[in-house]
C-alpha cells in the first residue's frame, strides 16, 4: 500500500481526547496498526500532542497525524512491500543524535522529513531539513517525492539530516521573546508600585484608626469621670439626668468602636480594666427603673473587639 495524504474536516464535541479521534480515524480508514504509536502535531498550538491530551474544540485546529509509529513507518502486516532499516543522523540546535528507524520502501524523502520535524514539534513552513546521503544533498523538490526504493537506499544506510529555522521565523520568535520579557518587567514594576501603595494606605488606615479609638477611649473615660463626680451630688435631680446623658455618651462611643469592628479582621482586644478599675464599686441610680453599675459598663466594654483588616482598605 502506497502512503497517502488525506485532508479531512471533522466536527467534534467538547472534551474530546486525542485517542478517541484516533479510534474514529482508524475505523473510518480501516487502519490496522497500533494507534498508540501514531504521531499528532497541532499547527494551531505549535506542539506535538500526547495520546491522552484533550483537544481544544474552541480553536479551529489544524492537525497533522502520522498513522505510523516513530519506530516503524506505515507498517501493515498485510503489506508485502520490503522494509528497510535506516540510521538517521539528526543535527538541531547545535546538538546531534542518531536514531534507527524501520521504513517501508514506499516512503518518500518528504515523509521522513515531516516525521523528523514532528518528532521535534516543529512546523515545516518555519523550518527546513537538509537531507544528505553519502555526502550528496537531497534537497531539491523533485527528490522530496522520491521513495526509498527509487532512491535505491541500502539497508542500514545512514542519512544526515540538519534542521534549521528560517531566518525570518527566528527574527519573529526573537521579537516575541523580547516583547514578552519587556511586558514581564513592566508587570513586575507595576506590582511593586501597587504593593507599596497598599502598604502606605494600610499603614495610614491603621494609624488613623488607632488614633480614633484612642480618642473614643478618652471620651469614655472622661464621661465616666463626670458620672463618678456627679455621684456625690445625687441630692440634685439635675445630676441624675447628667449621669444618664454621660452613660448615653459612653454607649455612643462604644457603638462607634463596634462600627469599626465590622470593617476589620485582625482582632485587637481593648483593655478597659486599667481605665475603669477605680470606678467599679459605685452604684448609679437612674430615674428609670433600670439600675446600672459601673461594673456593668466595664463588662460591656470588655466585650468590644476592634478588628483591623490589612487588605480590605477599600471598605474604609
Amino acid at each position: 500500500m502506497k502512503p497517502q495524504n488525506k485532508q479531512i474536516e471533522i466536527a467534534v464535541e467538547n472534551q474530546v481526547v486525542l485517542s478517541d479521534l484516533y479510534i474514529s480515524l482508524q475505523n473510518h480508514f480501516n487502519l490496522q496498526n497500533n494507534i498508540e504509536e501514531w504521531i499528532c502535531f497541532s499547527y494551531t498550538r505549535n506542539k506535538k500532542l500526547k495520546y491522552e491530551d484533550y483537544l481544544d474544540v474552541h480553536l479551529d485546529q489544524q492537525l497533522i497525524i502520522f498513522t505510523y509509529s516513530s519506530k516503524k513507518l506505515i507498517q501493515n502486516k498485510s503489506n508485502q512491500n520490503q522494509e528497510i532499516s535506516l540510521f538517521l543522523n539528526i543535527e538541531y540546535n547545535s546538538r546531534e543524535r542518531t536514531i534507527q528507524r524501520v521504513f517501508q520502501n514506499t516512503v518518500t524523502v518528504q515523509d521522513i522529513k515531516e516525521l523528523i520535524l514532528a518528532d521535534h514539534s516543529l512546523l515545516s513552513q518555519n523550518c527546513q531539513v537538509d537531507f544528505k546521503y553519502l555526502g550528496q544533498a537531497l534537497n531539491s523538490p523533485s527528490l522530496d517525492t522520491k521513495t526509498i526504493k527509487q532512491m535505491m537506499l541500502r539497508d542500514n544506510a545512514t542519512l544526515d539530516l540538519k534542521i534549521t529555522r528560517n531566518s525570518e521565523e527566528e527574527n519573529k520568535m526573537l521579537a516575541i521573546l523580547q516583547n514578552i520579557s519587556k511586558q514581564y518587567n513592566q508587570i513586575q514594576q507595576n506590582l511593586q508600585k501597587h504593593f507599596q501603595n497598599i502598604i502606605q494606605k494600610v499603614d495610614a488606615i491603621i494609624r488613623n484608626t488607632l488614633d480614633y479609638i484612642s480618642q473614643l477611649l478618652q471620651q469614655i473615660e472622661a464621661n465616666i469621670c463626670l458620672a463618678q463626680n456627679n455621684l456625690n451630688q445625687l441630692n440634685n435631680p439635675n445630676q441624675i439626668y447628667n449621669i444618664e446623658n454621660q452613660l448615653n455618651n459612653i454607649n455612643i462611643y462604644v457603638k462607634n468602636i463596634e462600627i469599626l469592628s465590622n470593617k476589620y479582621t485582625e482582632r485587637i482586644i481593648l483593655d478597659q480594666q486599667q481605665i475603669l478599675s477605680r470606678y467599679t464599686d459605685k452604684q448609679i441610680l437612674l430615674s428609670t427603673p433600670l439600675n446600672t453599675t459601673i461594673r456593668d459598663v466595664i463588662n460591656y466594654l470588655k466585650t468590644v473587639n476592634i478588628v483591623i483588616n490589612l487588605y480590605n482598605y477599600k471598605e474604609l
